[in-house]
């Protein structure tokens, strides 16, 4: 077994592939571990965990992935937690093509014939998602978007703030919020992500309420990650369903995060969690508490 990586410029990131090579000729497998602004940490730490899979076999994914983060001593965070889920990824494309079957069989099968679907502002163009804080760009993205046939969009058009909600920007955000409901009509649905703006639950639950006339789907991370507690006071009192666990790397924080009833919609990123098992393991941890996934 060989495991490289190849890294692809983004424009405002990088990508980050991992490759998983066997010793059968043509069967290798694909995997992302892309982190942003992270990309020669993630390529290390594949480099460096690589070793500990040469010469097993590529189909106990299981047990592939508890080598990986048991046998390394220290504790990989998200750095190494990306590394890992990117391998095993590819393992699981390793396994598919070895059975010639797609992985979502192997994981059980279909359960529906149509998933929906949604899409950020800019259909690709990262500067529209992140540098979309005025009116006029904001509307005339959300056209385009609907215009191809979305009927589900989210943006980011929250302010970086400190413990204090400044009336103009919480001002600036409900208009914002009212021309782009405006713009894609009532049957569209919306999701504003705050990218952990916010630095206290009072300042978040400011711009929640300037967003709540107009009916988001539900407001992505609106305190940055670590902050349960704090959540938990958020979700209690918002309008709004919240939404998170992008940043979370493992289960033990998720499980912290459905003790404590600080989240409506869970958002565990296979890139990070530690691949498709674990993700699983937190989408039945969320179910067994009535929370979300997304």
């Amino acid at each position: 077994m060989a495991i490289t990586t190849r890294v692809v410029n983004a424009d405002m990131r990088n990508w980050v592939f991992v490759r998983v090579e066997t010793d059968q000729p043509g069967l290798y497998g694909w995997g992302e571990a892309t982190l942003e602004w992270k990309t020669q940490a993630v390529v290390g730490a594949v480099n460096d965990l690589a070793p500990l899979l040469v010469g097993r076999d590529p189909r106990d994914i299981e047990q592939a992935v508890r080598i990986l983060k048991k046998h390394s001593f220290w504790r990989l965070g998200v750095i190494g937690m990306s590394a890992v889920s990117g391998i095993e990824l590819a393992l699981w494309d390793i396994f598919g093509k070895w059975l010639d079957q797609p992985v979502w069989r192997l994981l059980g099968g279909k359960v529906r014939d149509r998933v929906k679907v949604y899409t950020h502002l800019g259909l690709g163009d990262m500067r529209a998602v992140y540098e979309t804080l005025e009116t006029e760009p904001l509307v005339r993205r959300a056209s385009e978007v609907v215009a191809t046939g979305y009927r589900a969009l989210k943006a980011v058009f929250i302010p970086y703030s400190h413990y204090h909600a400044p009336l103009v920007e919480v001002d600036k955000v409900g208009r914002l919020m009212e021309a782009l409901r405006k713009t894609v009509g009532p049957e569209v649905e919306i999701m504003v992500d705050f990218h952990g703006r916010p630095a206290s639950a009072s300042t978040a639950l400011a711009y929640i309420d300037a967003l709540a006339p107009y009916r988001p789907m539900f407001v992505e991370e609106p305190l940055p990650p670590g902050e349960t507690g704090a959540l938990a006071q958020l979700v209690a009192k918002s309008r709004v369903p919240i939404a998170t666990g992008e940043r979370l790397i493992d289960r033990p924080e998720f499980d912290d995060l459905f003790r404590a009833r600080a989240v409506d919609i869970v958002q565990p990123d296979i890139c990070h969690c530690g691949g498709l098992l674990e993700a699983r393991k937190i989408a039945a941890m969320a179910e067994a508490v009535s929370v979300g996934v997304a």
